[in-house]
């Protein structure tokens, strides 16, 4: 529950399950997760999608977190960071990393630039990559590329089966699949195969239904103790 750093928020080292157990009332439990995480756990449980193999399931916002699902289980790592991709570094990028070059905030940046208003949404963005507009077409492709090259990196190190994408900005892969696929077809060595990538069926809302599936995981189903166990005198394991 402790928060070691958010950069979007300031926070550095924050106790956030306390702060949370102070403000609620007494005895109402709380959970503390990463939004990408908490999607990976959605994508696993929600769906009981715990087949075989490997999920890298990335969440892009005004950054990129990543979580790992093996054989249906959240895989955290050492220290709780396993699947960051956000922090890949980007070559031939006007950033550093991974999360600044896709992210929400470089996108509207740079569409806001050319289309020479600074309220440009999103949607807009979207909307003119759909209908070809030569310069959203262009800013598109640089997404897609700096995107395979990520995807690439994920693949030797992780080596998926299948990559999830979720969050508002994931909503641009459809109309540039092909480019990400060409792109990785280019940079992936052929002893490394290439996953599936699809985009999350609620993309800007996963999160949030992973961390409904992380509240029932914990106390409605079966695999809660109370439950599955003889509570009460009664065996909860057989209703």
């Amino acid at each position: 529950g402790r928060v070691r750093i958010a950069p979007l928020l300031g926070w550095r080292d924050v106790d956030l399950a306390a702060i949370t157990r102070e403000a609620l009332p007494a005895g109402i439990p709380s959970l503390v997760e990463n939004d990408a995480n908490a999607f990976a756990i959605g994508e696993a449980y929600g769906s009981r999608g715990r087949q075989r193999g490997v999920t890298l399931v990335l969440v892009i916002e005004s950054g990129v977190g990543g979580g790992i699902v093996i054989d249906g289980q959240l895989f955290r790592g050492g220290n709780g960071l396993a699947g960051e991709i956000g922090h890949v570094h980007v070559p031939d990028a006007d950033c550093a990393e991974l999360e600044e070059a896709i992210g929400l905030e470089l996108l509207l940046k740079r569409y806001r630039g050319v289309a020479g208003t600074g309220d440009a949404t999103l949607a807009g963005l979207l909307a003119d990559v759909r209908d070809r507009a030569p310069a959203a077409v262009a800013i598109a492709e640089d997404w897609a590329r700096h995107l395979a090259f990520a995807l690439v990196q994920a693949c030797r190190l992780v080596d998926p089966d299948r990559i999830v994408l979720g969050g508002s900005v994931a909503g641009l892969y459809p109309m540039v699949s092909a480019r990400v696929a060409f792109h990785m077809e280019t940079l992936q060595a052929d002893s490394f195969p290439l996953p599936e990538i699809v985009l999350h069926e609620a993309a800007e809302t996963g999160a949030a239904y992973g961390a409904a599936c992380m509240l029932h995981q914990r106390f409605l189903s079966l695999e809660n103790d109370l439950l599955a166990g003889d509570a009460m005198g009664k065996d909860w394991g057989n209703l």
